[in-house]
């Protein structure tokens, strides 16, 4: 039997062991999509899955539209077309998520002003460590293949 554990947050208390269970159901029963997730874990209200969701409208709607803000910002970019460093323009995203030096929250700054702050750029090349780090973490099993063996030498050679 596999034994299952969160790998970040507790997800409405639900027992991770119950809740990796439940999901392989959903396999064996077809494709496992966020859809048919939901479609269970409303059907079986005394579910480990059941747990994991906000079923109030009111609050759900709520960190939903939250969920939405933080997409427009992370995602809104700018063109640059004027790069002496590239021939054709290109997007650049406009802010990054950093953590607050007042509560740890993360707070949205303006990239290229984090670029000139000597505070806020290591926060940003600390955050891309880390990021790096979960991607070489979560494909690690997977290294053993001589192309992704090359993919993240280069990958890690080109930062």
């Amino acid at each position: 039997m596999k034994k299952y554990s969160w790998k970040y947050g507790t997800y409405g208390g639900a027992d991770a062991q119950l809740v990796g269970e439940e999901l392989e159901i959903i396999e064996r029963k077809g494709e496992l999509t966020n859809q048919n997730v939901l479609d269970y874990a409303k059907r079986h209200k005394d579910s480990e899955l059941h747990k994991c969701f906000e079923w109030d409208d009111t609050i759900a709607g709520e960190l939903f539209r939250k969920h939405q803000a933080s997409h427009i910002i992370s995602h809104i970019a700018y063109i640059v077309e004027d790069d002496p460093q590239s021939d054709t323009p290109y997007k650049q995203k406009v802010y990054v998520s950093l953590a607050s030096d007042i509560d740890n929250k993360n707070v949205y700054k303006n990239f290229s002003k984090v670029l000139q702050d000597d505070d806020d750029y290591e926060k940003l090349l600390q955050k891309c460590r880390d990021q790096l780090s979960r991607v070489k973490k979560d494909y690690e099993r997977l290294l053993n293949r001589e192309d992704l063996k090359e993919l993240f030498f280069n990958m890690y050679t080109n930062i």
